[in-house]
């Protein structure tokens, strides 16, 4: 699995940065960096996205062929991923603000205009996004990695269960009009 993300990684970034190959040379700096965080936007926002569906797939696919051994590979998946989807949403964060300020007059287009409107909502999924994925890595992940020291015999799936319960809301007993149970 390794050889195959160092060898298609890298062919996709060449095959990106050759299609977005101007006919002509930029002329200035401003033209040139454009042309680059355009580019570092759109292949580091597909990683990331792509990843994370990518490990949805893989969630649902590995649970019911590996059953409680899923746990170490998804262990492991995760902890790979982590590292790729920082750098990746660095990349589209500093990226966006570049282009943000670039393609935005004034502050008041992002609510008075369409493209302001679609790039406020866009902005909110991916607070929500980095929202989830701060609070996987600072308090989930650390919170796991713990239990496991602390019993190392129970499988990821046990221990996550065990120390995270599904909590389901409480309803207040109903009593039926005839005293029936």
């Amino acid at each position: 699995m390794d050889r195959v993300a160092h060898a298609v990684l890298p062919a996709t970034l060449a095959i990106t940065l050759i299609a977005a190959d101007p006919a002509t040379a930029p002329a200035d700096l401003d033209r040139w960096l454009d042309l680059l965080l355009d580019q570092f936007y759109i292949v580091s926002g597909t990683v990331w996205l792509g990843g994370l569906a990518l490990l949805v797939a893989l969630a649902v696919g590995t649970r019911a062929r590996l059953g409680d051994d899923a746990g170490l590979l998804w262990a492991d998946l995760w902890r790979r991923f982590s590292l790729v989807a920082m750098v990746c949403v660095g990349a589209v964060l500093l990226s966006g603000l570049w282009l943000t300020w670039k393609h935005v007059g004034a502050v008041s287009q992002l609510w008075t205009t369409g493209y302001g409107i679609a790039l406020l909502v866009k902005i909110l999924l991916v607070l929500g996004l980095v929202t989830a994925g701060a609070f996987n890595q600072f308090w989930l992940v650390p919170r796991i990695a713990r239990a496991r020291r602390a019993d190392d015999t129970a499988s990821l799936r046990h221990l996550t269960l065990r120390h995270f319960p599904v909590r389901r809301p409480c309803l207040p007993a109903v009593s039926s009009p005839r005293g029936l149970p």
